[in-house]
């Protein structure tokens, strides 16, 4: 009599393979997506806390500070008119889908309320969002 062995073969070895490729073709289009949804996201937040502390830098130094987007850019820069403050930030994942300029008077109040364009710089991503500044700064996302 030939001994029994416990296990699995060769066949069902390659089923299993197969089975978790095909699922994991399916996932990964879904986590890029997913991924760029989250950096969109960061980004958003970290333009609004840019924002802020524009506001309060303007009030501090009693000047003009104005943050800067420029399109097809990641990068913001914030800067007084009194040249005091000059500071660039990079926002992983997000590119802006215009110029943009927003100037916060020394009071606080935002010259010309506006909004802010960003998209997402990875394919696949998803569209944009776009950051609206009321006159006294405060911030919302659409």
């Amino acid at each position: 009599m030939a001994a029994r062995h416990a296990g699995f073969g060769l066949n069902e070895a390659l089923v299993v393979l197969a089975v978790v490729a095909i699922l994991a073709m399916v996932a990964v289009p879904s986590m890029g997506s997913l991924m760029a949804g989250k950096e969109l996201q960061r980004a958003e937040e970290t333009l609004a806390g840019l924002l802020r502390q524009a506001r309060v830098e303007a009030r501090l130094r009693a000047s003009l500070v104005t943050v800067r987007l420029r399109a097809g850019s990641s990068v913001v820069s914030m800067s007084s008119a009194d040249g005091t403050l000059n500071r660039a930030y990079t926002l992983d994942g997000v590119v802006a889908a215009a110029d943009s300029a927003l100037t916060f008077l020394p009071s606080g109040i935002v010259r010309g309320a506006g909004q802010l364009d960003l998209r997402s710089s990875r394919p696949g991503g998803p569209s944009g969002s776009l950051l609206i500044v009321s006159a006294v700064g405060q911030v919302r996302v659409q």
